[in-house]
């Protein structure tokens, strides 16, 4: 069974668990588009200009290839102009295109093999081996694509070709398709997991590891722009959580950690973690697009309300800005103040006072 399932692993997520190969997904996707728009356009060029070539050439067999030249010419355009304008707002698009530049390519190729009756083919089988390796994709996928293209080359060849020809380029179609599938399922799986690799490299470098929201280096990159993703407005909600050094000096760390580990649930649970920050030992930055001040107030208060009951205290400021201002160093600062207001009342409580100095 585990042999089935290392197989399975290989074949439909390259190495990868579905889990793992799914959060991929994404990733897949963008270096696809990337790949569809480079290659459309150098495919595109040089088939332009074997379809200009082909009317000043002397030779009868050009002039035959000009319409596949066009054609294929103008689907490289059309794969370009999708990829480029329709394809990033809807990612769906990317693998369909994938599949259409393949066809495109494969179908151009066995054109041109099958135009000489008496020659072997040998773009077709060029192709067999270049066209997977230009994208990401299961390997079943390319595996099944790859397929189709043997099963309509051998039907057409010995269907159009002289028959020893044919003959022979059968044999070459299945030897090198059986091949060019063992290859693409070994590059795919290399590919797949530097990929995979590399996203969790990049997630480790933004992601605090204890509280799972984003870290320093996260806040310093994204802040800057978060005023574009609002439509009127942004406010900002500065955390601080009272009583760490305590709790890890009477407690232990770990006491500690899980209490950041609260403030932090709490908070994205009010506020969402898709904009929240952990900027310092114990302080947090939440941001809300376009949210209302009110019910913004209303929802730290409810997050210091529920973090009390479970034995922890956070100072909390909050602060909004419009849009035009855009300056979220100035936004932070005012939240960051009202922080340290509200830190400053709940230790001028004698018994609050009394933790402190302890």
């Amino acid at each position: 069974m585990h042999l089935w399932q290392e197989f399975i692993r290989n074949i439909f997520y390259s190495g990868l668990t579905r889990q793992d190969y799914d959060l991929l997904e994404a990733d897949i996707n963008e270096q696809n588009r990337k790949a569809l728009r480079n290659y459309s356009v150098i495919g595109g060029c040089m088939l332009l200009l074997l379809t200009v070539a082909s009317f000043f050439s002397g030779s009868l067999a050009a002039h035959s290839n000009t319409l596949a030249y066009g054609v294929s010419a103008l689907m490289m355009a059309l794969i370009f102009f999708a990829a480029v304008k329709l394809a990033p707002d809807h990612p769906g698009l990317v693998r369909p295109l994938v599949y259409l530049f393949e066809l495109t390519v494969y179908a151009f190729a066995t054109y041109i093999s099958l135009l000489h009756r008496d020659l072997p083919a040998v773009s077709a089988v060029v192709m067999l081996f270049v066209g997977p390796l230009l994208f990401l994709d299961r390997p079943i996928n390319m595996a099944a694509l790859t397929g189709l293209t043997v099963t309509v080359f051998c039907l057409l060849a010995k269907t159009v070709k002289d028959p020893s020809i044919a003959a022979d380029d059968i044999w070459n179609m299945i030897t090198f398709g059986i091949l060019a599938i063992a290859i693409n399922l070994f590059v795919m799986r290399l590919k797949v997991r530097s990929l995979s690799q590399h996203r969790k490299i990049t997630h480790l470098s933004r992601i605090d590891l204890l509280t799972g929201l984003k870290n320093r280096n996260c806040y310093e990159a994204e802040t800057k722009g978060l005023f574009d993703a609002c439509q009127e407005k942004l406010a900002c909600v500065y955390a601080d959580v009272n009583g760490l050094h305590a709790m890890n000096n009477e407690h232990g760390h770990e006491a500690g950690d899980r209490m950041l580990q609260a403030v932090a649930n709490e908070m994205s649970v009010q506020f969402s973690g898709k904009y929240g920050y952990r900027v310092g030992g114990d302080e947090f930055v939440f941001f809300i697009p376009d949210g209302d001040e009110g019910t913004i107030q209303n929802k730290a208060d409810a997050a210091r309300k529920r973090l009390e009951s479970l034995g922890y205290h956070t100072a909390l400021g909050v602060a909004c800005g419009g849009k035009q201002d855009g300056d979220i160093t100035q936004l932070v600062k005012i939240a960051e103040n009202g922080m340290y207001d509200n830190k400053r009342s709940f230790y001028q409580q004698p018994e609050n006072n009394r933790r402190q100095r302890r």
